[in-house]
């Protein structure tokens, strides 16, 4: 079994932790620099941080592509695919001068025509609103849940009490 620490030694071994993360951080800051001013920057695949009890944890990777950048590019392919002319290949064609994944200008466009009533689908809104009320459901049957098991436990305790 692991032996007990105090107080002290605890905060010790955070800040050892907390040291180790920054250095390991600021190294991978460097390498994403270096790669950055070589034009071959690639996003690392995990973020992470060091929690108050020294244990790393991770967390969501942030978004690929600016939303400036989103909605430039869905705006061009939206306007190419209206001209006959230049429909074929509009997207991979603008997803390439861009430097944007074909299939991420796709998705895009698709949920943009979804959102401007042009395709069928579930629009954004929609889609938020639903998450909302799916998530709320889930809280309501946690605290029904919660509930009812906390009126069995009283229920059960009133029944010992009358029998004693």
């Amino acid at each position: 079994m692991g032996r007990a620490r105090t107080a002290e030694q605890r905060k010790a071994h955070a800040e050892k932790k907390a040291a180790q993360a920054k250095q390991l951080h600021n190294e991978l800051e460097a390498k994403v620099a270096g790669l950055a001013s070589s034009q071959q920057c690639v996003a690392p695949r995990f973020w992470w941080r060091v929690s108050s009890h020294g244990r790393m944890r991770f967390m969501g990777v942030p978004r690929k592509y600016p939303e400036e950048l989103k909605e430039r590019a869905t705006r061009l392919a939206i306007e190419a695919r209206r001209d006959p002319g230049s429909k074929t290949g509009a997207i991979k064609r603008i997803a390439d001068q861009l430097g944007i994944h074909p299939e991420a200008l796709r998705t895009w466009v698709r949920q943009a025509e979804v959102d401007g009533g042009v395709r069928p689908g579930t629009t954004t809104a929609e889609a938020k609103r639903i998450a909302e009320l799916e998530r709320e459901n889930r809280e309501l049957r946690r605290a029904n849940e919660i509930l009812k098991t906390a009126s069995a436990f009283f229920a059960a305790a009133e029944l010992d009490r009358k029998l004693k």
